[in-house]
């Protein structure tokens, strides 16, 4: 049998040894306490969340290194905890079988993320750092003040995700660019350049702010720069018109 048959199980936010069912041989009615896996009585831990972590994978062990600047990166995981956000912009999203993503919400200092865990709800996003990002955990049973700022926080959230399901639902994609364009105007990925606004953010990530493909946003862009809205660069745009911009944004039409 290839890859587990009928089908191969794996349960987000547990360690595969207790939740990926590999070959399936046969199904038996019992309970928690009832029935112990196979890893279990050689000593591995009956529960097994997967806990927070982080890995370098460059620079490689053993590698040579010659003096100067050297990149550091990996990856970092934390299915199981609520954080604020100290510093930067964190991206909320959601990605399909096919891979294509949508923005569910930008979370910049100050905010939130990850709050179902205290409520012991599984978290069915994706979390990414749009920029450098410092992160403060939250503890499991936080006190008073904390909660009305993160109550205060999801209330925010939930509006700002009436209106991109708004935006989705009644706006042509040309409205929504304009929309997304002045949004992360308002954000860590942006910055002046000569008394100008301009974004730091690639086509794909753009697509994923509106809910569409980076094909399609290509070419609203383009539009978009040949009606002196914006100037479009590599891996950056800069708003030449907010007014404009507003304006198309808040309308259901094509604009000039």
């Amino acid at each position: 049998v290839v890859h587990g048959f009928p089908a191969r199980l794996v349960i987000p936010g547990l360690y595969g040894y207790v939740s990926a069912t590999k070959w399936l041989s046969e199904i038996r009615l019992t309970t928690w306490d009832g029935f112990d896996g196979y890893w279990i009585p050689r000593g591995w831990a009956k529960e097994a969340p997967v806990k927070t972590q982080s890995r370098i994978d460059v620079p490689r062990r053993r590698d040579i290194l010659v003096a100067g600047p050297i990149p550091v990166a990996g990856v970092a995981w934390a299915r199981d905890r609520a954080d604020r956000v100290i510093e930067g912009l964190v991206r909320l999203e959601a990605v399909d079988e096919e891979g294509n993503a949508l923005t569910l919400r930008l979370v910049r200092p100050g905010g939130f993320f990850g709050e179902e865990a205290l409520f012991g709800q599984e978290r069915i996003y994706f979390a990414e750092a749009a920029t450098d990002v410092r992160l403060e955990p939250l503890p499991e049973n936080p006190d008073p003040e904390l909660l009305k700022d993160l109550a205060q926080h999801l209330s925010q959230g939930l509006a700002e995700a009436y209106r991109r399901i708004e935006r989705l639902a009644t706006q042509r994609l040309k409205n929504r660019m304009a929309a997304a364009l002045l949004e992360l105007s308002e954000t860590p990925l942006a910055h002046e350049e000569e008394g100008k606004v301009v974004l730091k953010a690639t086509h794909d990530e753009l697509a994923a702010a509106v809910g569409s493909v980076r094909e399609t946003v290509t070419k609203v862009i383009g539009e978009l720069a040949r009606e002196g809205y914006i100037r479009s660069g590599y891996g950056k745009i800069q708003l030449l018109d907010l007014k404009g911009l507003k304006e198309l944004a808040e309308s259901r039409g094509q604009g000039r």
